[in-house]
C-alpha cells in the first residue's frame, strides 16, 4: 500500500482528479480494492502500480466527471424552475414544455453518459440550456431526439474544440483544460475517433 501512496502522491494530477481524489473517502483502500478487482477486457496488472494507478485514475475520474456533469446540470435545472416559479401563472404553463424536455435529458445524464460525450458537454457553463437549445433545432421523433440532441451537442461542441475556438492567447480556458489535458491527443489528430464513440 506504501508504494500505491507513493505512486498517488507522485503523479502529475488534472485539477478534476486532484479534486476527486480530495472529495473521496479512504483514498488507497479505494486503490488497493480496484487493483484487487478484475476488471472483464482489461489487460491490467494487478502487481504493476503505476499501471493500476492510472486505471485507477481513469475510472474513478471518469465516474466523477460523470457526477459533475449531473449535479452541473440538475443545479441549473433547478435554478430555473425557480425563475419558471416565480413568473405570472398565466406565463408557467408557457413553459411546461420546457420542463418536460430537461428533465429527460436530465434522465439521460444520470443514466450515464460515455466519457467522450460527458467530457464534452462539461464544456458547457449550462449543459442543460445547451442540450435544449439543440433540442428545440431537431426534426427526431421524441425518444430517438433525446439520443440524438445529445450526441449532436456532443459533435457541435467537438467540432469548435477541435478548431480550438475557444482558446486564448493560445491556452484553453480553465474551464476546459481539464477536457484538453484529457481528450487532446485525439483532437489534434482528426484520423482519431474520440475515445467511447461507437458506431450506431
Amino acid at each position: 500500500m506504501l508504494a500505491m501512496k507513493s505512486e498517488l502522491e507522485n503523479s502529475p494530477l488534472s485539477d478534476t482528479q486532484r479534486d476527486m481524489l480530495l472529495a473521496m473517502e479512504n483514498v488507497l483502500e479505494q486503490a488497493w480494492a480496484f487493483r484487487n478487482t478484475p476488471v472483464p477486457d482489461r489487460c491490467m496488472n494487478p502487481e504493476n502500480i503505476s499501471e493500476v494507478v492510472y486505471y485507477f485514475l481513469q475510472d474513478k475520474g471518469a465516474e466523477y466527471r460523470a457526477g459533475l456533469l449531473y449535479d452541473r446540470a440538475k443545479a441549473e435545472f433547478d435554478a430555473r424552475m425557480e425563475e419558471i416559479a416565480a413568473l405570472p401563472p398565466e406565463e408557467i404553463l408557457d413553459h411546461a414544455y420546457e420542463k418536460v424536455i430537461k428533465e429527460e435529458f436530465l434522465g439521460e445524464l444520470e443514466q450515464g453518459l460515455d466519457e467522450w460525450e460527458t467530457d464534452t458537454l462539461l464544456t458547457y457553463p449550462q449543459p442543460l440550456a445547451a442540450l435544449y437549445t439543440e433540442w428545440m433545432d431537431n426534426n427526431f421523433s421524441f425518444w430517438d431526439s433525446i439520443r440524438g440532441t445529445v450526441e449532436k451537442t456532443v459533435a457541435k461542441q467537438a467540432a469548435d474544440l477541435r478548431r480550438c475556438a475557444f482558446h486564448v492567447n493560445g491556452e484553453p480556458p480553465v474551464e476546459m483544460k481539464d477536457f484538453y489535458d484529457l481528450h487532446g491527443d485525439e483532437l489534434n489528430d482528426t484520423g482519431l475517433e474520440p475515445a467511447g464513440e461507437v458506431e450506431r
